[in-house]
């Protein structure tokens, strides 16, 4: 479906009520809401995000907020709660983090994006979350800057690729061992 078939479909699903978020969940319903990359509108630069959470994500560019309604899919991390000591005479659950559930496999050009939760979960580089909260006047949440992702993922890549070099080439391992050593000391702040 053309971009133009999409934006009339949302017309026609949402807009005629004069809301904007109308607009949005009609664009989301019609099949999604392509953002491109500000170099140029070429095809290539043309990324698909998803939003895997249950809420409308009002994210804060530098120019623009934009508004990605949920896909209707949520991704979610397993939690089991078992029974723990109670505290000051409060119960106490002690929570097991297991599987996550309801994440798509990798797509070319497509971003997922999930809770901190789940994006802490995994090492993949197409997951994200919304990124530091932006609050108004009052204090209530308004939306959020950006995106953001888990420094441990590229501590994870690095480890990948050492091993991967290690196979290829013995006289270089050493050294990416010691630097991927050295990333993972820093973030710990030791």
């Amino acid at each position: 479906m053309e971009e133009a078939d999409l934006i009339m479909e949302a017309y026609q699903r949402g807009y005629g009520d004069g809301k904007r978020d109308g607009f949005n969940e009609g664009y989301a319903a019609a099949g999604g809401w392509p953002v491109y990359d500000k170099n140029e509108n070429k095809e290539e630069n043309k990324m698909e995000f998803i939003n895997l959470t249950p809420h409308t994500l009002n994210i804060h560019t530098d120019d623009e907020t934009i508004d990605l309604v949920p896909s209707g899919e949520v991704a979610r991390v397993e939690i089991t709660n078992s029974p723990g000591d109670a505290v000051g005479g409060l119960p106490v659950a002690v929570a097991s983090y297991g599987e996550i559930v309801g994440l798509p496999d990798p797509k070319e050009s497509t971003i997922y994006i999930v809770s901190g939760m789940v994006e802490a979960q995994t090492s993949r580089a197409d997951v994200y979350s919304p990124g530091e909260l932006v609050r108004d006047g009052a204090g209530k949440p308004i939306g959020c800057k950006g995106l953001k992702q888990t420094a441990v993922r590229d501590i994870a890549k690095e480890i990948e690729d050492t091993i991967n070099g290690f196979e290829a080439d013995y006289c270089s391992y050493e050294a990416r061992a010691a630097n991927a050593f050295n990333k993972i000391k820093a973030i710990m702040g030791h």
